[in-house]
């Protein structure tokens, strides 16, 4: 459990700093839906 939370954060704050800089829209929008996707994994166990 406590490594999925860390995971999680990983996630978070690798897009955190996607939004933080000026990058492609396109790897903005692939990074969130990583996000979302990586957090509906760890939901499902």
């Amino acid at each position: 459990m406590q490594q999925n939370s860390l995971l999680s954060e990983l996630l978070i704050s690798d897009y955190l700093i996607c939004e933080n800089h000026d990058f492609y829209p396109e790897l903005k929008m692939l990074t969130l839906i990583g996000l979302i996707l990586d957090v509906y994994q760890l939901r499902k166990f």
